[in-house]
């Protein structure tokens, strides 16, 4: 162990993992590790430790967090890397919509597939996860016993709308640090928030993580379906305007009551008190003598 090493949580298996190097979802031009075993597929994940919340860091500002897992072997590195499932039918949907012209109006076979494709890492992936990706994302015919496919962008979109809506629903069912902003931005105060604008919004959260991480088809998919944006974005408008308001009206009370403590302070009056002269003796005397 050295100071390179790496904590990498795995799921639980005596099956071997296979390393690949893919291309992103959301970026063909950019790839990242995957563990491939048997027919699924794992996306690694850097988890580094670092959070919003005003604790020592280090100086490059990476989190103070250390491993230790027995008397001398200690590892100071904060990162952690984690293995999701990940649908490979993400990937191949931007596969395709970056050749769309080559697949559109025509049923071709796997093997013409992967030929149009064009990419040597496709031939390390299963043929049934390809095919079970392809039945998601394509109209189907068999002829003599073989599939062939079409791609279909409205059926690529219900798929990844019907991710989008359980993903909603898992958001608002678990008490979870998204719900919990989620709720904060529809009512900081944290009141009684309407449950149709809950539902809503976390719709739209759930839509631009989906977009945003995985399949980048976020116009295509509001064109299709109803997401309410403009509602929701309408309401929070008004909730700010509101908050604006609320913050002036309190400014200005402030303002009032320290312009009435100056004014009652003016209104004051101080009476000097008159002052006593003392007469001595000699006053005394001189003034016997002007009689």
């Amino acid at each position: 162990m050295d100071k390179d090493s790496k904590v990498i949580l795995l799921p639980e298996s005596q099956i071997p993992f296979k390393i690949l190097k893919l291309p992103t979802p959301t970026d063909l031009n950019t790839t990242k590790s995957y563990l491939l075993q048997e027919t699924t597929l794992y996306e690694l994940n850097i988890i580094d430790g670092s959070t919003d919340e005003n604790i020592p860091k280090l100086k490059s500002g990476a989190a103070v967090k250390s491993f230790i897992f027995e008397p001398g072997y200690v590892l100071q590195s904060p990162n952690v890397i984690i293995s999701n499932k990940f649908n490979f039918t993400y990937l191949l949907i931007a596969l395709v919509k970056s050749q769309r012209k080559k697949f559109d109006d025509k049923f071709i076979s796997l093997d013409d597939f992967k030929d149009i494709l064009n990419i040597d890492w496709i031939y390390e992936i299963p043929e049934q996860m390809i095919t079970a990706a392809l039945e998601i994302i394509c109209e189907t015919v068999n002829q003599n016993g073989e599939e062939f496919y079409k791609f279909s962008i409205d059926k690529c979109l219900e798929w990844v709308h019907g991710k989008i809506l359980r993903l909603k629903e898992f958001i608002i069912e678990n008490n979870t640090s998204i719900l919990q902003r989620i709720k904060t931005e529809l009512s900081p105060n944290m009141e009684e928030i309407p449950s149709d604008k809950l539902h809503e919004l976390t719709l739209v959260y759930a839509l631009d993580y989906i977009t945003s991480s995985y399949c980048s088809v976020r116009p295509e998919l509001v064109a299709k379906f109803d997401y309410k944006l403009d509602e929701v974005s309408s309401y929070l408008k008004k909730l700010k305007e509101m908050e604006t308001n609320i913050d002036v009206m309190e400014a200005n009370l402030v303002s009032l009551k320290t312009s009435n403590k100056a004014q009652k302070d003016k209104k004051k009056v101080t009476v000097a008190a008159k002052k006593v002269v003392k007469r001595g003796a000699i006053d005394s005397f001189f003034k016997k003598a002007t009689k």
